[in-house]
């Protein structure tokens, strides 16, 4: 039996590579939701119960618009599972369960910024001439 391990973030961007592969007829997918990271922030106000309903929540939203939307997830044996480590740790540990597996990565990759152009004017240059045009207007309020 063929085993796949596919880490998921994005369930329309997985569909459209599971659109690309040719169905087979013993196939075993092992789905694993890679939650976004919670900024330190956010974690400060949710302790790890909330946190971890959280991400249930979304990792269920995510595999119920990826696999009854998927005519090959549906025909084949499907396992879910929920990334609470890095990448690295969760490939490790489901290797050791099936250590013949193909693993593939169908996370959404991250936008990458574009090098600033020509005209690029940094930030600081913009803020300190506008603190300088607001002190220019109190200073001359200040006058009259």
């Amino acid at each position: 039996m063929n085993v796949k391990i596919v880490f998921v973030d994005d369930a329309a961007f997985a569909l459209q590579r599971l659109t690309e592969r040719a169905a087979s007829c013993e196939e075993h997918w092992v789905l694993v939701a890679c939650a976004p990271k919670i900024t330190r922030r956010a974690s400060r106000w949710g302790n790890r119960s909330t946190l971890d309903k959280w991400r249930n929540k979304w990792a269920k939203n995510l595999f119920e618009g990826l696999i009854p939307q998927s005519p090959l997830l549906q025909s084949a044996r499907v396992s879910t599972h929920i990334s609470e480590v890095s990448v690295q740790q969760m490939t490790a540990q489901l290797h050791a369960e099936y250590p013949e597996a193909e693993v593939l990565d169908w996370r959404r990759p991250k936008a990458i910024s574009e090098p600033p152009s020509a005209d690029f004017v940094p930030h600081r240059a913009k803020l300190a001439g506008s603190l300088l045009s607001v002190l220019g207007v109190c200073f001359t309020l200040a006058l009259d």
